[in-house]
């Protein structure tokens, strides 16, 4: 039966999850932002880099299984901000707004990833790209910047990022168990790579009272760039938390509050019919 999976399919589904092969275009800038905030957001078990630094990165992707490019494709964008574990620097995802449900899913229940439903586009004339992600009837993030002509194939370049794994207990009260941190590693080879001019850029991030991303610090703008190619994503290892209370970090990057007053058209009633 359709709903009762046979061993031969698990056995895809493991296959699949344990190798995570993404074909990607996008755009991304990186900017300089303050110590002070970067030890706000992130999570005790992370370091904050000698130099705190982030990111925001809108494009398009496909995920591929046994050399087929149907599986799955979706836009996004990410604002990810750079962390330590373990004394190995990587990135750590603050906002993700995607769309397709299974690319949000997937990502919110294997990785730990706070993916979101919105809207992403991305538009490239040759010469000036220009990209947003919208929610809740707002336009979060919008990022345009001039790049220049490719510089061909790049080597291979190795990459980790970090998740804050955890579920939300039946009832809301808490968590459901202690959270993870879950870090993965990964090798990425871009096809095509156009750097772009920092002092083209213009970033305007919008913030509401479910996505924040206004309260970032953006001091300077570092890189800007567009690539094409492929990454080919694995599990490095899922850790245990029990040095500190995750749950405000929890819900402040995975949930809506829907009782802020913030995020009501109109105010309490006094009754209802």
């Amino acid at each position: 039966m359709a709903y009762v999976k046979t061993a031969e399919e698990l056995a895809r589904y493991r296959q699949y999850h344990s190798s995570y092969e993404e074909h990607f275009q996008r755009l991304t800038v990186q900017f300089s932002t303050t110590e002070a905030f970067a030890r706000e957001v992130l999570p005790p078990c992370f370091e904050v880099p000698a130099e705190p630094t982030g990111s925001v990165s809108i494009g398009a992707a496909r995920v591929s299984y046994d050399g087929s490019m149907i599986t799955d494709e979706s836009e996004y964008a990410t604002l990810k901000l750079r962390a330590g574990h373990r004394g190995v620097e990587g990135n750590f995802v603050l906002s993700a707004i995607v769309n397709g449900d299974m690319m949000i899913s997937l990502g919110r229940e294997a990785w730990g990833m706070p993916k979101k439903r919105g809207e992403t586009r991305l538009y490239d004339d040759g010469k000036v790209m220009y990209g947003f992600s919208e929610r809740r009837g707002t336009r979060l993030i919008e990022l345009e910047a001039a790049v220049g002509p490719d510089a061909g194939p790049q080597p291979e370049a190795s990459y980790r990022f970090f998740e804050l794994k955890a579920w939300m207990a039946p009832g809301g009260a808490g968590l459901h168990h202690p959270p993870e941190v879950v870090a993965f590693d990964g090798v990425a080879r871009q096809h095509v790579l156009r750097e772009g001019d920092p002092e083209s850029v213009r970033l305007r991030l919008t913030g509401t009272a479910a996505d924040p991303v206004d309260t970032v610090p953006v001091l300077g703008i570092n890189r800007v760039f567009a690539e094409y190619g492929v990454s080919v994503t694995t599990l490095a290892y899922a850790e245990t938390l029990t040095d500190a209370d995750y749950e405000p970090w929890v819900y402040g990057r995975s949930w809506d509050d829907l009782g802020d007053p913030a995020l009501r058209p109109f105010a309490p009633a006094a009754a209802l019919a």
